[in-house]
């Protein structure tokens, strides 16, 4: 595919750059709970009481135990597997992509075909944790970005994305830019 080909063919999502693509998604898999936020600090060794004692979260003005920030985006995917479904990746080799991600669902506006996809960047900014109890869901998903480009994985386009992540009373909790780079695979620069 030649530069001029490629870049029409992503013109479409450029010129979507700017548009919410979704709001209201569905809430996560699960609630907030304390075992969770327990296991996502132990591994850390993340050793704040306000992860581990309610009475010390109150003392600090929150409801429950407050889960790490770094923890709130896990809160806010679906179910990715469950028993009885088939493997996530049921293909092997370096393009492989799994069966089902919360990611590919993204609709981009006039994209050309593609099948591979990853992320390149990522950044958030958090604005108050989650907390036991809280239900986390992805609200608010908005096209920042498009830039076409043909690289050794493939022909396609670093496509960014901000995505707003709230819990069941409509608040705020983080901002999420994410950039990915949506290819089709095969289509490889040997150059």
């Amino acid at each position: 595919m030649d530069e001029s080909t490629l870049l029409a063919s992503w013109q479409p999502v450029v010129a979507a750059v700017g548009t919410v693509l979704s709001e209201d998604g569905p809430p996560g898999a699960d609630p907030v709970e304390p075992g969770a936020i327990r296991r996502w600090c132990e591994p850390l060794e993340l050793g704040d009481p306000v992860h581990y004692d309610r009475t010390v979260a109150q003392a600090h003005r929150w409801s429950d135990v407050v889960a790490p920030y770094t923890a709130t985006v896990s809160f806010a995917l679906p179910r990715m597997w469950a028993p009885g479904d088939p493997p996530l990746f049921d293909e092997a080799g370096p393009d492989a992509q799994p069966r089902f991600s919360p990611v590919a669902g993204i609709a981009l506006p006039g994209a050309p075909s593609y099948r591979g996809y990853l992320a390149t960047e990522v950044s958030t900014e958090f604005n108050r944790p989650a907390v036991a109890g809280d239900v986390v869901r992805k609200s608010r998903v908005r096209l920042v970005g498009c830039v076409p480009k043909r690289t050794k994985l493939g022909t396609g386009a670093f496509v960014t994305i901000e995505t707003e992540l709230r819990n069941q009373q409509d608040t705020l909790l983080a901002t999420m830019t994410t950039t990915f780079f949506c290819y089709e695979p095969g289509e490889h620069d040997d150059a």
